[in-house]
């Protein structure tokens, strides 16, 4: 007699563990996780150019007398080519001895005035006219051009982001329906989101060998017009996770 009520106390406990373990797999199953991706790509709409003048003399104050008279020169075209004062500033003005180590005790032999500047312009409409700064820049005596940029300013970037994020969420859900309506069922409730998107990738930069290449060619023929700078488009990608209730 004691064997069978041992017996049936294991069954009904066995049966209790099935009708549990039965109950949550129904209700995981009634749930579907789903993944959206989404990939949105934007013109830039800021750019950047910096650059410069080198100047060689014997005398400190004539390499940095010249040095500036260039700059000033340089800026004075520019603002009359549109671009505004407020976005051209000053990078660096350095003044740097050239020693002749060759002899001793070493003497200085002349000395090197450096002076750059940075374009910024962050309107596209106006991007324009970092073509005409490589147009003027070809016809000054500018022998240090560093780089031209291009990149998103903080309002595309946030608006950027939420267009993409939404294009994700919305591949998520479209992913989720079309699975369960290939079986009879239907979306009831969103449980969870977990988004996710990334930096945007910018477009590579114009390199300094570029330039060389480009003012050569300017120098050659003239009649031409190589100043067309192609910045290129940055992407933004973006992942949804959703889990779907269904019925």
């Amino acid at each position: 007699m004691k064997k069978i009520i041992i017996s049936s106390f294991l069954f009904v406990f066995s049966l209790f563990g099935f009708l549990s373990t039965s109950a949550d797999v129904q209700l995981e199953e009634k749930v579907l996780y789903v993944a959206g991706v989404a990939e949105y790509e934007a013109e830039p709409d800021s750019g950047e150019i910096i650059l410069g003048v080198e100047v060689d003399s014997k005398q400190a104050s004539e390499a940095q007398q010249k040095a500036s008279e260039r700059v000033k020169t340089l800026i004075n075209q520019l603002i009359s080519a549109g671009i505004k004062k407020t976005e051209i500033k000053t990078v660096s003005n350095s003044l740097n001895p050239v020693r002749d180590y060759n002899v001793k005790p070493y003497r200085i032999i002349s000395y090197t005035a450096i002076q750059k500047i940075r374009i910024s312009i962050e309107e596209s409409e106006r991007l324009n006219l970092l073509s005409k700064t490589i147009d003027l820049v070809a016809s000054n005596p500018i022998n240090n051009i560093e780089s031209v940029n291009y990149y998103a300013s903080s309002e595309l970037v946030k608006e950027v982001r939420r267009k993409v994020l939404e294009l994700a969420v919305q591949d998520a859900m479209k992913t989720g329906e079309s699975i369960l309506s290939s079986l009879g069922l239907k979306i009831s409730e969103v449980l969870r989101i977990n988004l996710n998107a990334s930096n945007a990738s910018s477009p590579s930069p114009y390199r300094v060998d570029d330039f060389a290449v480009k003012m050569n060619a300017m120098a050659a023929a003239p009649e031409q017009d190589y100043t067309e700078l192609m910045p290129g488009k940055m992407k933004f990608t973006a992942t949804a996770n959703l889990a779907l209730r269904y019925q």
